[in-house]
């Protein structure tokens, strides 16, 4: 019985080290939703529009990423597809999130935030007044 108790213990941590993977998973999920459902919550009680698009520059200047170089079950949160069995490729935002490409485009397309954290890139308006800036110090020094 007892030799049935031990192996019965190897058997349950084998599970433990799976659990804590899931709930880290599970939480990063929760992290996402509860990101996204206050975004929501403020925009519908400020009527607002929400954040503006990401600029056209930013999104194309975007690094992609190897697969190799990320851990093996880590996966897109918008998708939840492993990074290594997707045939998407991988972008990595400013703020060292991992996304699909594909999943992450039509998100920038619409806001200037990380889907996952909220950090916020520029804006079409900002590289407009940019390039105001750089045309005025040009012509007056």
């Amino acid at each position: 019985m007892r030799n049935v108790w031990l192996n019965r213990g190897g058997f349950c941590s084998m599970f433990t080290g799976i659990r804590q993977n899931v709930e880290q998973e599970d939480a990063n999920q929760q992290q996402f939703l509860d990101n996204l459902i206050s975004q929501l919550l403020d925009e519908a009680q400020t009527n607002a529009k929400g954040p503006p698009p990401a600029s056209e520059r930013f999104i194309q200047s975007l690094p992609r990423v190897s697969v190799d170089s990320l851990s093996s079950d880590e996966s897109c949160i918008i998708c939840k597809e492993n990074f290594h069995e997707s045939q998407s490729a991988v972008t990595k935002m400013p703020c060292h999130h991992f996304f699909d490409r594909e999943c992450l485009l039509p998100w920038l397309q619409l806001h200037n935030t990380c889907p996952m954290c909220r950090y916020t890139v520029e804006t079409e308006e900002q590289v407009k007044e940019e390039e105001q800036e750089a045309t005025r110090n040009w012509m007056y020094g």
